[in-house]
């Protein structure tokens, strides 16, 4: 973005011999443009004395800037339609920043200016509707300075800035965050690895928010605002109230953002303690249980991508216990869980649109086709009971342990839960079991497992696309479902 340059401007006073009105002559290099103004003997007086003071004080506000010989535009249209203009690049600077659109940005750059500089009216017009910042070279401490610190509720790092230079952080970031007290919304790149060193100990943040196709809306927003600009009045002057981080990227292979900030943990310690709101969230090994326990019980999650979290057990029973995944709309966990995680994860997770998981479909075929004597279960622990929950149980109903009743009892579950979903939109069930043997895949799936899993699908009216393994002879699964079945639109067979 360029930098506003003041323009040195020449003016003169003409006089009307037969009215008696005054007209104020501005010049500069490029052009001539008449100021109408009424006839104010002390105002006119005042303005060929002290040229300064009269910019300050606007003493030709609300007049019409027009070319000679041309009919006058009354004020309030001229503000509507530099309100709309306004309006415009706040939201085309909204937009990421590619190559196809360098061009717009610069255009709007120079519009902008263009705009401002007809006459001290519009530069105050523009100056108090701009509110995006998508550089640094736009703040100085000059009464000319079009966009002002507190009028910026909406702060862009494009992908243009040298963001991970710790420089630039320390220099231009933080700085300039300290003295936004207004801001709602922080947008940044997906792969800015040094989010944790940005200084957010004078910023509260409300949400962390990793969709970019939401862009602003004035007309959306104005509720909003006002609850913010309310919250704000409220705080300590030192406390901005910062209400998103937008993360600028797309939902490629269900990753999400932190997976690119190299101190993840130390980042989220950081700032959670004011988070209430967290849109995705890609966890790893990295990320103990009790980690991911805290991370959960201070704020709503959107969305998380587990992935490789194989050296811990995933603490799926104590985050839907205390209710923490309650708003969480999609999951994706790549690695195989087992029944009694899948049966947290429903009863934790009513609100769940998208579902991804990998199971071990030879324990789960060999349990839904009444334990066949031809099929051999896999010895993972897909049915395995590791706590105390099914022997308490057990012990109120005077019943041995049975891994059998404990399947049953989860199945139960799992099975009503997703028949009577009402907001499940995609499911995708892959084969990920690594003790499997595959023996499964040398026999046809049995009528038992088809219609009781089939089933289970078929009786689901909010569901719209299911994927499954092609390993499992899927054309058999899925001509069952659709006999029975028409409201899914997509199947996918995956290898």
């Amino acid at each position: 973005m360029e930098n506003y340059k003041s323009t040195s401007f020449n003016q003169n006073v003409l006089k009307n011999k037969r009215t008696g009105e005054t007209q104020t002559l501005i010049e500069n290099d490029k052009e001539k443009k008449i100021i109408k103004i009424s006839n104010n003997n002390n105002n006119n007086k005042n303005y060929n004395n002290n040229e300064n003071d009269n910019n300050k004080n606007n003493n030709i506000n609300k007049n019409n800037c027009v070319d000679d010989n041309q009919n006058t535009i009354p004020f309030y249209l001229q503000s509507i339609i530099i309100k709309i203009l306004c309006k415009y690049i706040n939201k085309s600077n909204n937009i990421k920043t590619n190559i196809g659109n360098i061009e717009k940005k610069k255009y709007l750059c120079r519009l902008k200016n263009q705009i401002a500089n007809v006459c001290w009216d519009w530069f105050h017009m523009v100056q108090s509707e701009l509110n995006v910042i998508v550089d640094f070279n736009c703040f100085n401490s000059s009464y000319y300075c079009i966009l002002q610190y507190e009028n910026i509720k909406y702060f862009k790092i494009t992908n243009l800035q040298p963001i991970n230079d710790i420089n630039f952080i320390n220099n231009k970031l933080n700085p300039t965050l300290k003295n936004l007290k207004n801001l709602k919304k922080l947008y940044v790149p997906f792969y800015f690895d040094t989010l944790g060193d940005i200084q957010f100990e004078n910023i509260k943040i409300k949400v962390i928010d990793d969709n970019n196709s939401k862009n602003y809306d004035n007309n959306n927003n104005n509720n909003n605002n006002n609850n913010n600009n309310n919250n704000n009045n409220n705080n300590n002057n030192n406390n901005n109230n910062l209400s998103t981080i937008n993360y600028s990227h797309s939902k490629n292979n269900g990753y999400y953002p932190f997976s690119n900030i190299n101190n993840s943990i130390s980042f989220i310690n950081k700032i959670t303690n004011n988070v209430k709101q967290i849109g995705g969230i890609h966890l790893k090994s990295c990320f103990p249980p009790n980690e991911i326990v805290q991370l959960f019980s201070r704020c709503k999650i959107k969305a998380i991508d587990v992935e490789n979290y194989d050296e811990w057990i995933f603490p799926f029973k104590e985050i839907s216990l205390n209710k923490s995944i309650y708003y969480l709309h999609d999951l994706s966990y790549s690695d195989s869980l087992s029944i009694k995680q899948i049966y947290y994860i429903l009863k934790g997770c009513p609100k769940i649109e998208g579902l991804s998981i990998g199971l071990c479909f030879e324990n789960l075929i060999y349990h839904l086709s009444n334990r066949n004597a031809s099929l051999k279960p896999c010895k993972c622990s897909f049915e395995h009971d590791d706590d105390d929950e099914e022997d308490e149980r057990n012990k109120k109903t005077n019943k041995p342990h049975n891994k059998n009743s404990n399947f049953k009892y989860y199945w139960n579950y799992i099975f009503q839960s997703i028949s009577n979903h009402k907001t499940l939109k995609s499911i995708s069930i892959e084969h990920t079991c690594k003790e499997s043997l595959g023996e499964f895949e040398k026999h046809k799936l049995p009528d038992q497992f088809i219609q009781t899993f089939g089933l289970m699908i078929a009786k689901n009216k909010s569901i719209k696309s299911l994927t499954i393994n092609e390993i499992i002879q899927t054309p058999q699964l899925f001509q069952f479902i659709q006999s029975i079945n028409k409201t899914i639109k997509k199947y996918y067979s995956i290898e």
